[in-house]
């Protein structure tokens, strides 16, 4: 049995989450426990090993003739209790609190009412667990942390339920309080991360790796990149998720959301994010198209007008997916290619334009907005996806655009044909719109 070392994390968490309170919001910060401040701890003094006898022994008491789990009992070695163990759970028991659950709720007859011949054993251990659980949490948002003794593994841990009262979803499962103390470390920075004012050592790293990772992508280093901003997600920085959206939508098909505000007079959303929410909507053939078309209140009313445009287009197959520059020339003879039945043609033309490709502003990566065009988004197979995204493409330097392009006045999110692409003299030489 591994015996996990605990004061390193929950030093760094204790810390980690004051400054980022403190940062966060400073009137709330100075209304926080004082000691625990001036500590910089969220826990309290070791449990004595007295305490801990005193806990097994009330435990045997209720028939659990099992051990203590050991990633609870060296966490209890190392603070008896916790505060703030993610977003919802505000105090953790210690060794004097743990206690049985009792599912006030009634919920284990409710969860075996559910059960048949062919349920699965991790059902049937769900089930059992509301009337044999001890609960952890003491304070929290309708929020209960249940240590199963019925599930247990080889490794001695028990299995640790998270149930969220106003859910209406069955509870999580980790295999040990370890793995639920760790994914609540990284609830800190989920929930408290996307705020303008949360602000730390961690994040402060995150962010510059993000930036690598960004760059790294446009040279084609795309599994790399993924990585990072995945694990960036996970501690909630907004950017990484923008970024990893925009990937995940080409490689999935478009199945994906990239969070974008839905203005059109934003390049990002107009052009890309918004025939990609259309492709969606019309692949799931949906009635309503509030989806679409954005928030419905006179704040978005000019929005909504130009979205509808481009709705009206797509669903007519006349829309015409547009991007600034050489790459915007290359999809202009794509999609006549594929008018004309020549996918293959097309994809080698687009293909041979990706290194032209610029991004609209710097948290841009792909054009996938491409799969909205109704010609050129069938061309664009997973496999093809990957192939462009592996490719090497401009903006890996410095973001200075000289071009922008010319908002459409009828409303679609594209160029006109008059004022898309380079002029004459651009063209000729190959120059970039970009500088490194």
């Amino acid at each position: 049995m591994e015996i996990f070392e605990w004061g390193p994390l929950l030093r760094r968490w204790s810390e980690e989450w004051l400054d980022g309170q403190a940062a966060e919001d400073p009137e709330e910060f100075e209304e926080l426990d004082q000691d625990m401040v001036r500590d910089r701890w969220l826990g309290f003094a070791p449990a004595t090993p007295a305490q801990i006898g005193a806990l097994e022994e009330r435990i045997q008491g209720l028939g659990i003739e099992i051990p203590l789990p050991p990633s609870l009992r060296s966490f209890l070695e190392t603070s008896d209790g916790w505060r703030h163990a993610g977003g919802f759970v505000y105090l953790l028991a210690g060794t004097e609190t743990i206690a049985p659950y009792g599912d006030p709720y009634g919920l284990r007859r409710l969860y075996e009412q559910n059960l048949g011949d062919d349920s699965a054993e991790s059902e049937v251990l769900q089930a059992g667990m509301w009337g044999r659980a001890l609960q952890l949490s003491l304070d929290s948002d309708m929020t209960d942390v249940l240590l199963d003794p019925g599930d247990v593994g080889a490794d001695g841990e028990w299995a640790v339920y998270v149930y969220h009262g106003w859910a209406g979803e069955p509870p999580g499962r980790y295999d040990s309080f370890r793995a639920f103390m760790e994914d609540m470390y990284k609830e800190i920075y989920s929930l408290g991360g996307a705020h303008d004012g949360f602000e730390n050592s961690v994040t402060r790293e995150l962010d510059a790796k993000v930036e690598d990772a960004r760059l790294a992508c446009l040279r084609g280093e795309l599994d790399e990149a993924l990585a990072v901003f995945d694990h960036a997600v996970e501690f909630g920085r907004p950017r990484a998720g923008l970024l990893t959206a925009q990937l995940r939508a080409l490689l999935d098909g478009g199945r994906s959301w990239v969070p974008v505000d839905p203005r059109m007079d934003d390049e990002l959303y107009a052009h890309e994010v918004l025939p990609l929410k259309v492709h969606g909507h019309l692949g799931q053939h949906r009635h309503d198209d509030s989806f679409v078309l954005g928030p419905d209140n006179d704040d978005y009313a000019s929005d909504r007008e130009r979205a509808a445009a481009v709705l009206s287009r797509i669903r007519e197959r006349v829309y015409e997916y547009t991007s600034p520059g050489l790459f915007g020339q290359r999809v202009v003879e794509a999609r006549e290619l594929a008018r004309l039945g020549d996918t293959d043609g097309a994809w080698r033309v687009l293909l041979a334009g990706v290194p032209q490709w610029e991004p609209y502003r710097d948290d841009h990566v792909a054009p996938f907005g491409l799969l909205g065009d109704p010609l050129l988004g069938p061309v664009i197979t997973p496999e093809r996806a990957r192939q462009l995204l592996t490719t090497a493409r401009a903006g890996a330097g410095a973001w200075c655009p000289r071009h922008r392009p010319k908002p459409c006045e009828t409303g679609c999110a594209g160029w006109s044909r008059t004022t898309q692409g380079l002029n004459e003299g651009e063209a000729a030489s190959g120059s970039s719109l970009w500088r490194a």
